[in-house]
């Protein structure tokens, strides 16, 4: 009985469907699976969720490049208009760096989770390395803006920095990601230096646009909040799930280096 259960006719029939159609391999780039599953789940409620193409979010898509572009449009437009409000530049900046951090550090510790195979492996070493890595940038861009040249650092020079490294660090891990393991060890300096970055840009942003510090810190902060909170759900939610762990860091590291116009 259970050898006619699992030998029926719809077992081969599904075998023939996928010896003679093409699919889309399940990957951490590309997580087709929970893609479908999202839709089939959503159908019951939103019927013509069914005919959703799920290709937009393929990162080997050519065909929606122009898409990606028309996207980043809209957001070019607000950093170039927020450039010339020193309070605005200052929120979006800080923003900016709380939301990358967020998604940048979510994406890690999943990458970490999916290898290890376990879900909360380690994760208090990995956050502890993530916030070591805030000290340590914090630490450092303090002491080199207090005691050894402010002028360079309130420049251009510092900002561009920040914000081309950090994209160039996501451009890096997208090379290497199914190509190195990276282990706890890797995982854990990864953090540190997402989070140094995140520390960078925080403070660039207090230093660039204010001699008196305590006029900015409430602000700041905000903005660190708001940018993390909305970078974790749309991290959770978004990005990873439908878009896979390469496309989200694609998206990051062009995010990075529009936002090189508020610099």
């Amino acid at each position: 009985y259970v050898k006619y259960i699992y030998t029926n006719d719809r077992k081969f029939e599904i075998e023939n469907i996928l010896s003679n159609n093409l699919a889309p391999v399940n990957t951490d780039s590309r997580p087709i699976c929970y893609q479908y599953s999202i839709a089939i789940w959503l159908s019951k409620f939103f019927p013509d969720i069914n005919s959703l193409n799920f290709s937009f979010f393929s990162p080997n898509s050519k065909t929606n490049l122009l898409t990606y572009f028309l996207l980043v449009i809209p957001i070019l437009i607000i950093f170039l208009i927020g450039k010339f409000s020193p309070k605005i530049r200052r929120f979006i900046i800080v923003f900016i760096a709380g939301f990358l951090g967020m998604v940048f550090e979510t994406i890690l510790i999943l990458h970490y989770q999916v290898t290890s195979g376990i879900l909360f492996q380690d994760i208090g070493i990995l956050l502890m390395a993530f916030m070591f890595g805030l000290v340590l940038g914090s630490f450092s861009i303090n002491n080199f803006a207090h005691k050894k040249n402010k002028e360079l650092f309130i420049s251009r020079w510092a900002g561009t920095a920040l914000f081309a490294g950090f994209g160039l660090f996501n451009l890096v891990f997208i090379l290497t990601l199914g190509k190195i393991e990276f282990g706890l060890l890797g995982i854990s300096i990864l953090l540190i230096i997402s989070g140094f970055f995140v520390a960078g840009v925080f403070a660039y942003s207090g230093f660039c646009t204010e001699k008196d510090q305590k006029l900015v810190v409430s602000p700041l902060y905000s903005a660190d909040l708001i940018g993390g909170c909305l970078g974790s759900l749309a991290a959770s939610l978004f990005l990873i799930p439908l878009a896979g762990l390469q496309t989200t860091c694609v998206f990051l590291a062009v995010f990075s280096f529009i936002s090189l116009v508020l610099v």
